[in-house]
């Protein structure tokens, strides 16, 4: 599926195209992510690094998104309810906070981070 740059998304519109969760920020099926929706306040280094707030569920998707070696289109919340296409990315890797201890214990809301997802720019 193809989406326009600069165009406003909605979860709900998101959800009807793509399927998943709009509550989640990386729906996936069957262990394939579907497409990401990020938070640049909470990921100040969006879109090529991505905190894992901790859970099982999070992390899981984290993992699944690296291993599935499946492009996704993503994209980055610009108002409360307004979605924007920044571009379809790969998770190349997903390291646990043991492994990077620059990371801060906490994201800029307070939640506990399990990890960071590393994402790349995806070109056909």
């Amino acid at each position: 599926m193809t989406f326009e740059q600069n165009r406003p998304y909605t979860r709900d519109e998101l959800n009807a195209l793509l399927g998943g969760n709009v509550n989640f920020f990386l729906p996936t099926k069957g262990g394939k992510p579907l497409y990401g929706c990020f938070r640049k306040e909470v990921n100040p280094r969006l879109p090529d690094l991505v905190y894992v707030i901790s859970g099982s569920q999070r992390e899981r998707a984290a993992r699944d998104a690296v291993l599935s070696r499946i492009p996704f289109p993503v994209f980055e919340q610009v108002e409360s309810e307004t979605w924007q296409y920044i571009g379809d990315f790969l998770a190349t890797d997903y390291r646990p906070r043991a492994v990077v201890p620059s990371l801060p214990d906490e994201n800029a809301e307070g939640e506990p981070l399990a990890g960071v997802l590393i994402l790349k720019k995806f070109e056909e």
